[in-house]
C-alpha cells in the first residue's frame, strides 16, 4: 500500500521550499512579497474610502457657525454655570470628536443636540493635574468606562466638570493607608489642601466610586474560591454609603476628618458556620490587602448581642473599604427584629434624637420584635405550667417581658404620631437588653460550635490577637 502520508509530507516540504524560493527571488528582483502587497492594497483601499468621504467644513469664521457656537456655549452655561468653554476650544472638540471620529455634521445639528453631544468630551478643559492633561477625551472615557459602573459613567458624561475631578483623582499617586498618633486608621487618599469639609468628602466619594467595581469583583472572587472548596458563602455587594450618613460620621464622630470614614465601599460575605467563616477569612487575605480586623464572633458579651467580623481592605486606588463577615444565624435574627432596634440604639449611643426616615418601614421592622417578645412570654408561661402542674403552680412573674412589650408598643405609637424624640438612658438600656434577647438564639449556636471544637476556639483567639 502506498505511503500517502510520507508523500504528502514531501509535497508540503517541496511546496514550502518553492514558495520560499519564489518569495526570495521576488525580493531580490525588487518585487514585493505577496503578503506585503496585500497589506498595501488594504491600506490603499482605506485611503481611497477616506478620499470618498465628503469633507465636512465647519468654519468658525463664518457668521452662522460663530452664531451656533455661541448658542451652544449659552446652552452649556444654562445646564451648569461651571460649563464655561471658549469658542475656540468648543470648535476643536466638535471637529476632533464629532466630525473626525463620529462622522457627524455639526452644520445639520441643532445647537441643543450639539451641546448634548460635546459634553462627554469636555472633561480635558477642566482637569487640573499635568498627568490628566496628557490624556485625550477618548482615552478618559475609555479608562473611566472600564473603572466605574455604567450608571456612574452616564452621570459623568452629563457632567464634564465632575468627570474631570474623577480623572484628576485617578491621576494622583496611590497613598498607603496610615495610622495617626492615636492609632486611628485613615484612608489611603491625599486630600487637596484648602478643601472645605464637603469638598473633602466629595473627593472621598469620587475615590469610592472609582474603587467599587474592583471591590465587588474581588468579593465575588473570594466567594468563588470558597465554593470551589465545596463550601458555601454568599457575597452581598452594597451600594456606596449615603451622603447624609457619611456627612454625619464626618462631623459627629471623626471631628470633620473625612479620611477617617472607612466604610463608603462595603460588602458582606455570609457563612453557614463559624468554621466556614474562619476559613473564608484566610481566603480574603489572598485576594485583598488587609489592613485591620475587628472581631466579635465568639465574644462572651456584646452590648446588643450582635456579632460579626469587620475587615478593612485597601484597593488599588488606595481606597479603604469594609468587608463584613456574617453568619447565617445572625443575619436571620437581624431580619427578625435586630435591625429594627439598631437605629434606635445608634441614635442613643450618638446622643441624637430619633426620627424615622420611613415611618411604615420603621414600624414594620419593630413588629418581629413584638412577636419575639410575645413568644418568649408564652414559652415562659408554658414552661411554668408544665413544671409546676396546674393545681400546684405558684405565681409567675412576667412583669419584665410585659414591660418590654409595652415599651416597643410605645415606640410604634410615637413613630406613627410622627414624633422626633430623645431616648433616655433607661430606654437605651431597655433597647440593648431586648436586642440581646433577639440575638440570643444565634449567640447560643455560635457558642455551641466553638465550645465543641478546641481548634476553632484557638483559631478565633489567633484572629483576636492579630486584631489587637
Amino acid at each position: 500500500m502506498p505511503d500517502y502520508t510520507q508523500k504528502g509530507a514531501e509535497h508540503s516540504s517541496s511546496s514550502g521550499t518553492n514558495n520560499a524560493i519564489s518569495q526570495q527571488s521576488s525580493i531580490s528582483s525588487g518585487q514585493q512579497p505577496i503578503k506585503s502587497r496585500h497589506q498595501n492594497i488594504n491600506r490603499g483601499q482605506q485611503r481611497h474610502k477616506a478620499r470618498q468621504r465628503p469633507l465636512i467644513r465647519f468654519n468658525p469664521n463664518r457668521k452662522d457657525v460663530a452664531s451656533k457656537l455661541a448658542h451652544v456655549q449659552d446652552l452649556l452655561l444654562q445646564l451648569d454655570s461651571n460649563f464655561q468653554i471658549s469658542a475656540v476650544d468648543l470648535h476643536g472638540i466638535i471637529m476632533k470628536y464629532l466630525v473626525q471620529q463620529q462622522d457627524l455634521d455639526p452644520n445639520t445639528m441643532a445647537p441643543s443636540d450639539l451641546a448634548l453631544k460635546v459634553r462627554p468630551f469636555m472633561a480635558p478643559e477642566y482637569v487640573e493635574l499635568p498627568r490628566s492633561r496628557r490624556m485625550s477625551a477618548s482615552k478618559m472615557n475609555k479608562t473611566l468606562s472600564q473603572t466605574v459602573y455604567p450608571d456612574i459613567m452616564q452621570q459623568l458624561d452629563d457632567n464634564p466638570v465632575l468627570k474631570a475631578k474623577y480623572i484628576d483623582q485617578m491621576s494622583r499617586n496611590r497613598v498607603r493607608a496610615r495610622k495617626d498618633q492615636r492609632g486611628k486608621l485613615h484612608q489611603g487618599i491625599s486630600l487637596d489642601s484648602g478643601l472645605t469639609d464637603d469638598e473633602a468628602l466629595q473627593q472621598l466619594f469620587i475615590q469610592a466610586n472609582l474603587s467599587l467595581m474592583e471591590f465587588d469583583q474581588k468579593l465575588e472572587e473570594v466567594a468563588a474560591m470558597f465554593q470551589r472548596g465545596g463550601k458555601f458563602a454568599k457575597a452581598k455587594a452594597s451600594s456606596i454609603k449615603g451622603w447624609e450618613r457619611a456627612h454625619e460620621k464626618q462631623h459627629d464622630k471623626y471631628g470633620r476628618d473625612a479620611s477617617r470614614i472607612l466604610d463608603l465601599v462595603r460588602g458582606t460575605l455570609v457563612f453557614d458556620s463559624v468554621t466556614d467563616l474562619v476559613q473564608g477569612q484566610k481566603y480574603i487575605s489572598q485576594v485583598f490587602e488587609v489592613y485591620r480586623i475587628k472581631n466579635t464572633i465568639g465574644s462572651s458579651f456584646t452590648d446588643t448581642g450582635y456579632q460579626d467580623m469587620k475587615i478593612n481592605v485597601q484597593l488599588s486606588t488606595g481606597h479603604i473599604g469594609e468587608l463584613q463577615l456574617n453568619l447565617k444565624s445572625m443575619v436571620h435574627q437581624k431580619g427578625a427584629g435586630g435591625h429594627g432596634l439598631y437605629r434606635f440604639i445608634r441614635a442613643f449611643d450618638e446622643g441624637k434624637p430619633y426620627k424615622p426616615a420611613d415611618k411604615a418601614k420603621s414600624v414594620e421592622r419593630l413588629e418581629p420584635v413584638l412577636a419575639a417578645l410575645g413568644s418568649k412570654r408564652d414559652r415562659r408561661i408554658a414552661q411554668h405550667e408544665q413544671g409546676s402542674g396546674i393545681s400546684q403552680r405558684g405565681t409567675l412573674d412576667t412583669s419584665s417581658v410585659d414591660a418590654q412589650i409595652a415599651f416597643i408598643d410605645q415606640l410604634i405609637r410615637r413613630i406613627n404620631n410622627d414624633e422626633t424624640f430623645n431616648i433616655t438612658p433607661n430606654e437605651g438600656k431597655m433597647l440593648k437588653k431586648i436586642s440581646r434577647i433577639i440575638y440570643k438564639p444565634a449567640k447560643d449556636e455560635i457558642d455551641s460550635e466553638i465550645s465543641g471544637k478546641s481548634s476553632l476556639a484557638r483559631a478565633i483567639n489567633r484572629i483576636n490577637l492579630a486584631a489587637n
